[in-house]
């Protein structure tokens, strides 16, 4: 098993993408500019278990995010992501 935190992100034909980004936030931001799901693995051949839908809700997304400290809001307009911890808000970059 290749071990460290992997995340994935789901095409349109249903194939599992590995995402170039090891950080949680720049990799959900990364998969949600495609408007495509997002899965995190301990395994970087496997994608894992969700973890952020672009089209589900703040609340579900939020429950999601839990194990990544994070959570989805609505924001100056916008959904964005929020750490749980720090209660700082993360700009959406386009990548």
């Amino acid at each position: 098993m290749s071990k460290g935190r992997a995340f994935f992100m789901e095409t349109e034909d249903g194939v599992y993408k590995l995402i170039p980004e090891k950080d949680p936030i720049k990799a959900i931001y990364y998969a949600w500019n495609y408007e495509r799901p997002v899965y995190c693995s301990e395994d970087t051949r496997i994608p894992g278990r969700l973890v952020f839908h672009p089209f589900e809700s703040n609340e579900t997304n939020s429950d999601w995010l839990k194990s990544l400290s994070l959570k989805l809001i609505d924001h100056n307009k916008y959904r964005k992501l929020q750490s749980t911890k720090t209660g700082e808000v993360f700009e959406h970059t386009l990548v």
